[in-house]
Parts: structure tokens; sequence; C-alpha cells
């Protein structure tokens, strides 16, 4: 069997490419832990580099706080679509169909918003006394005019609207 200088350097590369501990698609490094006393534990787990903990996650785009309510907003070519949560942090929706019909009519003021399609509004199957929204309308209704609804049929009692694109 003839090794090449090549095929050998790019054989001890490969190793210490892959010796460094980062895992990577390929090189999936395993590492037994230690246990307290020293001595190697059963378990194994990945190597994985240190991560910051103040970098921004996929997550912090729909983490709320407890004064805010959840509002996603999606694009689409002719079309935009709203889902809407009022915040489960603070006080429960009591009359949830009057909010319900204040959130349409407020939403009507603005032309934009005028064809709406796939609406619902009502409490959250899960969640009681939190209100759920879901429309979709034309690519003229946007964010600030389903946010001036929300003003309108809440005055932000339950959670000031602040929609995230998703």
């Amino acid at each position: 069997m003839k090794f090449s200088i090549a095929t050998t350097t790019l054989t001890v590369l490969g190793l210490v490419a892959n010796a460094n501990g980062a895992p990577t698609p390929k090189n999936l490094a395993i590492e037994p832990l230690a246990d307290g006393k020293g001595k190697i534990a059963d378990t194994l787990s990945m190597k994985a580099p240190a991560s910051d903990p103040d970098a921004p996650t996929v997550a912090d785009g729909f983490t709320q706080n407890e004064t805010r309510a959840i509002c996603q907003h999606r694009t689409y070519p002719v079309s935009q679509h709203y889902s809407v949560l009022s915040s489960p942090g603070m006080a429960r929706v009591d009359d949830i169909a009057a909010v319900c019909g204040r959130l349409w009519s407020g939403l009507h003021h603005h032309a934009g918003c005028a064809a709406i399609t796939e609406p619902s509004c009502g409490e959250h199957e899960y969640m009681e006394g939190v209100l759920e929204w879901h429309f979709s309308g034309s690519s003229f209704c946007n964010v600030g005019m389903v946010e001036s609804a929300w003003w309108e049929a809440t005055h932000n009692e339950h959670g000031r609207l602040e929609c995230r694109d998703v």
C-alpha cells in the first residue's frame, strides 16, 4: 500500500481538524462526563462551543413579558395574517364577546382593513379568560391599524399590543 505525501498530509490535517473538540455536522465530538469524584460517568454528552447567554435567540421574537399582548404577523404577497392573544399575565378578559365586537369595529375604521378573511375571535381553548383573535387582511391592512384597533377596544388593559413578524 502506497501513501503519498499529499494523502498523509490531508489525513493528518483532517485528524487535527476533528480533534479540536468543536462539533460539526461531520464531527460530533462525544466526550464522557466525569462525576464529582473524578470518575468517568456513564452518561455521554456532545461537546459544543460555549454560547453567549446574552445573544438573541429565535424564541426572543415570541417571548413577551406580562405587560404585552402577543401578536404574530405574517406577510404574504397579497395579504397579511395576524394572530393575537391577550396577555395571560394580566387581568383576565371578562366579556370576551364585547371586546371582540370592539376589535372588529376598530379594525373596520381603517379602509385598508375593510376586507377581512378567516376571522375568529373568542376565548382561548386552553387558557380561561385569555382572548384569541385571528384574521387575514389585504396587504393594505398594516400593523399600525391592528395595534390601533387593539388600543380602541382594550385601552391596553389586557396588555400592550406589539406585533412581531414571523
